[in-house]
């Protein structure tokens, strides 16, 4: 087992995520928008870590494509 990057302490750290689902059944297909940590605050997981910031996305989900 290798030996840790670092030592230190890492501050307690909270993130708002969220995820709107819109379905349209007539065209059988569903709309995703969401993100991860919604307000973009900073953090770190571990001592010397990169920083994590937002992740925002936008999905399209259409049922039966590949079935017969």
């Amino acid at each position: 087992m290798g030996k840790p990057l670092a030592n230190g302490d890492v501050p307690a750290f909270s993130t708002v995520d969220a995820q709107v689902n819109y379905r349209i059944p007539k065209i059988k297909t569903t709309i995703k928008v969401g993100g991860s940590n919604l307000f973009n605050h900073r953090y770190i997981q571990y001592a010397a870590g990169p920083t994590i910031g937002a992740l925002y996305y936008a999905a399209f989900t259409v049922e039966g494509l590949l079935t017969k």
